[in-house]
């Protein structure tokens, strides 16, 4: 099959995603609509369980879980965060899942998080976690969302087990007759569907550590009985008539009614009218007297027996509702609130959109989902008044960093009288004058597609003119960034393995990642110069543990990102089969690879296999080559496509439709290893024979570049640039604190220098060093664990890190340590 252009691949891209951007209803309610994960990261197979919370600076906070598939081991719980006036920041991993194990690192947290910001002056921003059984546990943020606590275990008293929240967030009284103003109402249930309960925490007492705050409660109505995944509404401003509504294939009637606060419930009965039935949410609406106080909105997946919908229906008494809009993009289990902007906020699950990734200006195509948030106008969606006066931008356009060849896409939301003109406009000298953009997809509406950016529109600035009968209004500018592929040298390590002598081989890239021989015997006519002889029983080449052989390409800046992709080759003359290259797990969330032997079903094959822990292991089999003779056996992954090379030529490949290799693999991991394998800490399946010119790559090579490999010529690297005087060629990174207060630093280097990484106290005073090390050239990564920072002697409080190279400080970043 002939290749296709990157053009033919973009139409295609372009078409795919334009088949689920239709909405019926009440289309002109619709203020806003897209995908949470910019620049296509970090779209998963799967995502579900949303909840969303608006802090008091106004940052809209979003958390779902997400990973290949529900009950899969590499599922982990999402947040991210947009501040006011911006876009979606990068989402971030806020708590690691799967199956519990002896991982210390496997923390369970599985499904359904709900996150919650208590209205209390000063109060933390709260993630609920779900995790095996019927345990919950929270994490807590004090600065907006940006950084989260360690794991509290949630409120165990009087013989109850509480669980807090489950899909739906706490419903906070603020009134006082039956609980007093604060109390927090936690819908939840067990998760073997016994059945709904309610638990309540009171206000001085949210987090279970205060017993002299006030003695939680647990309502559970046998009605409750049967009964899974509720949400609350509210019908006066005293909150006194609530309204519990669950799913409805779980029992007969979704819906019941209380008079007293939440103290007692009636029976279930049905409501009327058309609401999706499953991954349900609902929120009342200016309940304490807005101009929409009374009306409600119900947002739920199943309408007309499809998941992939989401069904926004209204009702002003919570029995009768009328579906005004769906959403046919995507939709299992949304969540809904009103911000204090007065607009109704969804997330949900966003559609299956293509993923795609430029590897040597190539493309590929994978269909992965992502989080969509939509913000919807209420008082057109209910007809109760429509928008008036002159335009007003409420969102602005945010910078957009892309490389040559991928999409740039700009976004405003407008208000106002309708009808709304837009016009995008362009300045390509830095704000000075404005013209019209004639081109592109959307060059009049709220949303700028820019197909396939170039070099050239580097610092091009973009901004909505938006115009009605009333008068017109600009949005601030947005730039357009654009740079080619990071520096890096794509060889990271080459051992030629020509020494003759010696337990060390050498490597010849600048990396110098050299290798620890282990009873090996060199010989001197190889394949090409000398070679290495493995017995078949002891000899192995470790190659340490480094975090360039996670592959994961590390740009120099937060608005770009690359995938996950590397190369394996080598001469091998075999005379029994055994592993040939391979780095084996130790976690389950590292990324492991092995390239040899393969049995499966008695039967014995080179099998090459590549995974992050998840139960799945795509791999390909092949027949052996011939023994005895030397043949160029390589294995590559492209963040799509697994394969195996024989002899310069790729003999089998493998694509399992919704496969990933996560990038976010965690930094413990086991050595890598030439000629064995690593399993449960001990070197196994050793292959006899020789080995010559082993290389690894930090690219997927092309099947030109394999064939230069095979005959010998020379291998030029995918990207290169200028890279500059001086030592530095990519700008360094320090990261903030994760959850378990650990960190990395990530520079390259274009030649050798020496590298400090040292904590400073509040008084200036050197605390501890954490790195003195020597580096070669190439791209580097040191990670630290908490431990690491306490044997140094830190205890809580403000410390400052720096980085330095040859003595001088390059960067620093203030971590707070608790």
């Amino acid at each position: 099959m002939a290749k296709r252009s990157s053009s033919f691949w973009t139409a295609v891209i372009f078409a795919a995603t334009a088949c689920f951007s239709q909405h019926v209803g009440k289309t002109e309610a619709i203020l806003y609509d897209r995908s949470v994960s910019p620049n296509n990261f970090p779209w998963t197979p799967m995502t579900h369980g949303h909840s969303s919370a608006v802090t008091p600076l106004g940052t809209m906070v979003c958390v779902w879980f997400g990973g290949m598939g529900e009950g899969f081991n590499d599922v982990n719980i999402w947040i991210a965060r947009k501040e006011a006036g911006k876009g979606w920041d990068t989402p971030i991993i806020v708590d690691y899942g799967g199956s519990t194990g002896d991982d210390p690192m496997n923390l369970g947290s599985t499904q359904d998080p709900v996150i919650y910001q208590p209205s209390a002056v000063d109060s933390p921003l709260i993630v609920y976690l779900g995790a095996l059984g019927n345990t919950r546990f929270m994490r807590l943020s004090y600065d907006d969302g940006k950084t989260w606590s360690e794991r509290k275990s949630f409120h165990n008293a009087g013989g109850i087990q509480y669980r807090g929240p489950q899909r739906s967030v706490p419903l906070e009284i603020k009134g006082g007759s039956t609980f007093p103003h604060g109390t927090a109402l936690m819908a939840g249930d067990n998760k073997d569907f016994s059945g709904c309960f309610i638990d309540i925490a009171p206000p001085g007492n949210l987090y279970g550590d205060n017993p002299s705050g006030g003695a939680w409660q647990r309502i559970r109505p046998s009605s409750f009985n049967g009964k899974i995944h509720a949400t609350f509404l509210v019908h006066d401003p005293q909150y006194q008539k609530l309204e519990f509504i669950t799913r409805i294939d779980f029992g007969e009637g979704p819906a019941a009614f209380s008079n007293d606060g939440g103290l007692s419930w009636g029976s279930f009965s049905n409501m009327s009218g058309e609401f999706g039935n499953r991954g349900l949410h609902a929120a009342s609406l200016d309940i304490l007297g807005g101009d929409l106080q009374g009306w409600h909105v119900f947002v739920g997946e199943n309408l007309g027996g499809g998941r992939n919908v989401t069904a926004i229906s209204i009702s002003q008494n919570g029995t009768n509702w009328d579906n005004v809009l769906t959403l046919k993009e995507g939709g299992k289990y949304p969540s809904v609130i009103q911000a204090p902007d007065r607009m109704v906020h969804i997330c949900s699950e966003g559609p299956s959109a293509p993923h795609h990734t430029f590897h040597d200006r190539s493309v590929a195509i994978d269909f992965y989902e992502s989080t969509r948030q939509y913000i919807i106008d209420p008082a057109i969606l209910t007809g109760e008044k429509q928008p008036s006066g002159p335009p007003v931008i409420t969102m602005h356009p945010v910078t957009q960093g892309v490389y040559p060849e991928w999409q740039a896409r700009f976004e405003a939301i407008a208000t106002g009288a309708q009808p709304l003109a837009y016009q995008w406009q362009i300045s390509t000298d830095n704000g000075a004058s404005w013209n019209d953009v004639s081109s592109g997809a959307g060059a009049d509406t709220w949303r700028y597609d820019i197909e396939q950016v170039t070099l050239s529109d580097n610092g091009k600035q973009y901004r909505l003119k938006a115009s009605n009968s009333s008068g017109t209004a600009y949005s601030d500018p947005a730039l357009l960034k654009v740079k080619d592929l990071p520096v890096y040298d794509d060889l990271i390590c080459h051992l030629p393995l020509d020494e003759g002598s010696g337990n060390e081989a050498g490597d010849v890239s600048g990396n110098g990642y050299n290798g620890e021989i282990r009873s090996g015997t060199w010989v001197a006519d190889g394949k090409i110069g000398g070679a290495l002889s493995f017995d078949g029983t002891r000899t192995s080449i470790d190659l340490g543990v480094d975090e360039y052989f996670k592959f994961t390409i590390i740009p120099d800046d937060p608005d770009y990102w690359v995938t996950s992709q590397f190369t394996l080759a080598g001469w091998f003359y075999v005379e029994e089969w055994g592993t040939l290259i391979s780095k084996n797990i130790r976690s389950f969330r590292e990324l492991s690879y092995q390239l040899g032997k393969y049995t499966s079903g008695g039967n014995d094959a080179l099998g090459f296999q590549a995974f992050a822990w998840r139960g799945v292991r795509p791999k390909v089999l092949i027949p052996y080559p011939s023994m005895n003779e030397w043949h160029h056996i390589a294995a590559s992954y492209d963040g799509t496509w697994l394969k195996t090379w024989v002899d310069g030529v790729a003999v089998d490949s493998s694509y399992e439709p919704g496969y990933y290799i996560s990038p976010w693999v965690q930094p413990r991991t086991m050595n890598l290893r030439i000629g064995a394998a690593s399993h449960g800490g001990g070197t196994v399946e050793f292959f006899k024979g020789m080995a010559d010119d082993i290389r690894i790559y930090g690219r997927a090579l092309s099947a030109e570049d394999m064939q230069n490999l095979y005959n010998g010529n020379p291998v030029e690297p995918a990207h290169k640039r200028n890279p500059g005087p001086g030592t530095i060629i990519s700008g360094v990174t320090i990261s903030s604190l994760d959850i378990r207060g650990n960190f990395a630093v990530r520079y390259a280097l274009q030649s050798p220098a020496r590298v400090q990484v040292e904590f400073y106290d509040s008084r200036g005073s050197l605390a501890g060093i954490l790195a003195d090390c020597s580096r070669g050239k190439g791209l580097h990564a040191h990670s630290f664990t908490r431990a690491d920072i306490k044997r140094m002697g830190i205890s809580s409080g403000m410390y400052l890190v720096t980085f330095s190279l040859d003595g001088t400080v390059l960067n620093a970043k203030k971590l707070v340590m608790r």
